[in-house]
């Protein structure tokens, strides 16, 4: 797991293994991430063959629509019961989500100094540990012909790596008198103009602005 955070200025690197919930650890991946204004880069290391690649996830993206739904999906309340959703995501479509190393924008509401984590995941470990109900991810990929990035480099779709990022807080995010995780902090880049916002429940399709 990569952790990237904001301190004084710097960028504080940090490298673990990571686990997904739901979803096995798929690779074990040897990185070297900085943020800038505009990107974050990796760089492979020394026993690669010296390529970057780049991660344009920061920036404006827009909502377009729900393409995935989890079977773990179970409705929306406000009544605090841990096993619903206090919002239905389907309400922030047209919406737009900023990333940058300072702040993160949700349409007009902004929260400061978001902690960047950074991890991997293949195509096949996301669509089950999403459990996403037909049509699902590989219909979603096939219908709108999206290109996966990296795609090409692996022997099947399946076992292609995505890049899913998480974003936390320093202050507890409220959403009425319940702690709660924005739409827009849980995200999965299938490629630098195409992300998929949430990793369960229903999972928004957003495009760079």
């Amino acid at each position: 797991m990569v952790r990237i955070s904001k301190y004084k200025g710097m960028v504080l690197l940090v490298l673990n293994v990571f686990m997904i919930a739901g979803c096995a650890n798929v690779s074990n991946i040897n990185a070297q991430f900085s943020l800038k204004n505009t990107s974050i880069t990796e760089q492979a290391n020394e026993t690669s063959e010296q390529s970057k690649e780049e991660y344009d996830f920061l920036g404006v993206w827009r909502i377009d629509e729900v393409v995935l739904t989890s079977e773990m999906y179970t409705g929306t309340t406000k009544d605090g019961d841990l096993e619903e959703n206090l919002y239905n995501p389907e309400d922030y479509i047209g919406m737009e989500v900023e990333y940058s190393s300072n702040s993160f924008r949700l349409e007009g509401q902004l929260y400061d100094d978001p902690e960047y984590t950074v991890k991997y995941v293949s195509v096949e470990d996301f669509q089950n540990g999403g459990d996403f109900r037909l049509p699902d991810l590989y219909s979603l990929i096939e219908e709108k012909q999206i290109k996966v990035d990296n795609c090409d480099e692996y022997d099947s779709l399946s076992e292609t790596l995505l890049l899913l990022f998480d974003i936390t807080f320093a202050d507890d995010v409220q959403y009425d008198t319940y702690s709660f995780i924005p739409v827009g902090t849980q995200c999965v880049l299938l490629n630098n103009d195409t992300m998929l916002i949430g990793v369960w429940g229903k999972i928004l399709l957003a495009h760079k602005v």
